[in-house]
Parts: C-alpha cells; structure tokens; sequence
C-alpha cells in the first residue's frame, strides 16, 4: 500500500480491548497501537489538552482520550499517572480534549506505540497481522482513485474476490455519504413527526376556539349589540388562537432545550441553540393558532347578535 502514489502520511494501527487498572480501580478499555510520528499528521482531531503526544522513541507510555482520563475510573488520570494494561507498567504522557462530535472518537481510547501493542495481542493476532491502515493523500490527488487502487492490492494480498473480501477501504467522502443519508432518513422522520404534531395540535387549537365560541355566545351578542363589526370579532378570536399556538410552541421549546441540555451531558456532545431557529418556531407556531382559528373566529363573527344574547 506504502508503494500507490499520491500518498502523503501512511500509518498501521492495531486496536484490541483489554484490562486497564488504575490504583484499586480496574476497566476494559480499547488500546490502539500507533507510530507516533506519522500519526499526529493523519488523526487531525487530536488535540493535546495537557502533556504531549507519543514521540518515537517512547517506551512503556500512553496517551489517554478524555474519557479515560475524566470519567472511567473513580478518580481523575493525569499526566504522570502509571496505569496497568494487561498487568503491564504504563505511564501517561499526555492526555487528549474530548472530541465527542467526530465520525472516529477517540475519548476513550488509550494510545500506544505500535510495537508495544503488536507484542501486547500477539496472543490473539498474527505476527504480522494490524486491524488498519490509516491515510492521507496528497493535496490534488483523487481519493476515491487511490482507495480503489489499494482495494485492489489488498483483494490480491488476501486473495478473495469482491465479494469474499474481509476488509474495508473507506475513504471520507464515503462517510459523508454515509452519514448524509443517515441524516436524510432523520430528517424525513422527524419532519413526519413534526407534521403529525402539527396537524394533532391545530385540531386541538381549533376544538379550543369552537368551545369558546359556544361559552362566549352572550359576551359575542354583547359586543355586536354596542357596535362591534364582524371583522373586530373575527381580530379577537384570531389573537387569542395566535396566543394559543405561540404559547404552546415556546412551551416545546422549554422542553426540547431541557432535552438536549440532557442529552448533550449524557453524550458528551455540546448542545447548540440557534436563536433564529427559536424566533422561527414561535413564529409559526403562532401562525398555525391564526389558522386552526380561522373557522372558529368566521363562525363567532357571523352570529346573529338578538340570537347570542338569547342564548343560554
């Protein structure tokens, strides 16, 4: 693979799970194996919140997500810490910032210098034998034409068809694919939720205003028999069914924040709020009251005012 042009940084990985012990506090972390002075220029969503990266002459050290390194074990690992990584002696030399949002998420991955994982799993992985092969490629050159190449080799190194391969190649524009449709799907189902809502909602509205017409029908008599027009009539009861929906849409909206401030604690991905977003959506849902409204304020408008105020 190191021998297709266009490549830039080239780097294999081995990755296992295994048992991590931390003073009295034992866990199964995932490990990655790396060379470290290809690899910072591959993985560029790793940040450094305190201490360094791996260098290559490191031995018997790690590099520990944030995690691993705030949350896994009862008390908090730093740099310096020794962990016990399948009873071996390991000391940190760096811990990373939590990504959280990435496609590859590094928080609770420990890292490694290659040879020291590879001797690590060599119990349950051939001598020669990695889990990946991580990539750039020069600027200009066509990704996908290099990923089809080395999918080449590798289904001769492998020696299995299409079909049979044991392996994948994929390239970034494959996951932005990926996670397109994924996002489509989510949103044609939260946008037939949304329309559900929306429609249970303005018939709710709408039951509302035509019991409060019926309850109002003497306060209506009243209004059209001081001079109220048809038109004023119809203004009243459209506002109040505006106030219905722009009441109800901000009340969604309290509870959507409170779920996304929840989950976002929950993941470990940072909440965004979008003001316009916010204004939009009260702005509509008022605009869904004035519609749900409309029948109920016509039929309030039109009635006779001798026959509301004889009206029990």
């Amino acid at each position: 693979v190191k021998r297709v042009g266009g490549i830039d940084y080239i780097s294999p990985a081995i990755t296992g799970r295994t048992t991590v012990k931390y003073k009295k506090d034992e866990i199964t972390s995932s490990i990655m194996g790396i060379e470290p002075d290809v690899f910072t220029n591959i993985a560029g969503t790793l940040e450094i919140e305190d201490g360094r990266f791996l260098a290559g002459t490191d031995r018997k050290s790690v590099v520990i997500g944030g995690n691993i390194a705030k949350e896994r074990f009862d008390e908090d690992v730093g740099v310096s810490s020794v962990l016990y990584i399948s009873g071996e002696r390991y000391t940190v030399v760096g811990v990373l910032k939590k990504t959280g949002t990435s496609f590859t998420n590094f928080d609770d991955v420990i890292f490694m210098p290659f040879d020291e994982a590879q001797s690590m799993f060599s119990g349950t992985m051939a001598k020669d034998e990695i889990t990946a092969i991580r990539l750039t490629v020069k600027e200009g050159e066509d990704a996908d034409a290099i990923a089809d190449e080395i999918n080449v080799i590798l289904l001769a190194a492998h020696h299995v068809t299409e079909d049979e391969k044991d392996f994948s190649v994929i390239t970034a524009t494959f996951i932005n694919e990926r996670l397109n449709e994924v996002t489509g799907i989510l949103s044609i189902f939260m946008g037939a939720i949304a329309g559900i809502s929306l429609i249970v909602g303005g018939v709710g509205i709408s039951n509302t205003m035509f019991m409060a017409v019926l309850e109002r029908t003497r306060e209506i008599g009243v209004l059209k028999a001081i001079g109220a027009t048809e038109w004023e009539i119809q203004t009243l009861f459209l506002v109040e069914s505006s106030l219905i929906g722009f009441l109800g849409g901000f009340a969604g909206l309290c509870v959507a924040f409170v779920l996304i401030l929840l989950i976002s604690s929950l993941a470990g991905i940072p909440a965004v709020f979008i003001p316009w977003v916010a204004v939009g959506a009260l702005l509509f849902s008022a605009a869904v009251g004035i519609a749900a409204g409309v029948f109920p304020a016509r039929q309030a408008s039109r009635l006779d005012a001798i026959e509301a105020l004889r009206y029990e």
